[in-house]
């Protein structure tokens, strides 16, 4: 339940695992370690012992990837570099304390660094490119309601209408309140109270429902 006084705005998108939400969960990881690899092989350098002990350590700081096709893409470029800094001052701090440093080619090392999350962020950028024009498709596409017409549900519909291209067509409201309670906008619509939702769910193939009652009005 969205309840009024909630100001997390990931949960407008919370959505079943999907084959994205798989892609994301390994795509960090994958890149990172791919990067790794790759710069090494650029140098010359061999990829042995230490570059595969590294290449585990980095999954296990970076798995499961963060699922970004939704976010901005200036806010997604900002998550990117500061979980990048962390990851790298965390390697170094092991580096340092087991004097393992000089086992890693420099070069290799500063390429890997600079090139990781230029390429996280583009693969975030043709990942939204690929999520939008599939969300695009009719096929593809789910509908919603919003019970509760207040402050929070017309702010989640105002969210849904303008993200238009994230798959999800806004139905209207289902609300039983009136007067100053009820904060609509003109063009939404209340399509019934909240007697109605189960049976309008279920005629007309609902996929998304939520529910921004005050958690103190649980028992309607």
């Amino acid at each position: 339940m969205f309840d009024e006084h909630s100001h997390n705005k990931r949960t407008f998108y919370s959505a079943p695992q999907s084959v994205m939400s798989f892609v994301a969960a390994v795509l960090e990881p994958v890149l990172t370690v791919l990067v790794f690899l790759l710069a090494n092989v650029a140098v010359g350098e061999p990829i042995d012992r230490p570059v595969q002990v590294l290449c585990f350590l980095v999954v296990a700081l970076t798995f499961p990837g963060r699922n970004r096709f939704r976010e901005n893409l200036l806010v997604a470029a900002t998550e990117i570099s500061l979980s990048w800094v962390t990851v790298i001052l965390i390697l170094y701090l092991c580096g340092y304390a087991t004097q393992s440093l000089q086992l890693f080619d420099r070069v290799a090392v500063l390429a890997w660094i600079l090139t990781t999350p230029v390429l996280q962020w583009v693969s975030v950028w043709v990942g939204q490119l690929v999520v939008g024009a599939r969300a695009m498709k009719p096929k593809n596409r789910r509908s919603a309601i919003i019970v509760g017409a207040g402050a929070l549900g017309v702010k989640i519909a105002r969210s849904l209408n303008e993200n238009h291209h994230q798959g999800i067509d806004f139905i209207g409201f289902f609300e039983d309140r009136t007067g100053d309670r009820v904060q609509i906008k003109p063009g939404d619509q209340i399509l019934g109270g909240l007697k109605r939702v189960a049976q309008y769910v279920s005629e007309q193939g609902i996929q998304e429902v939520y529910i921004t009652l005050p958690l103190g009005q649980q028992p309607r």
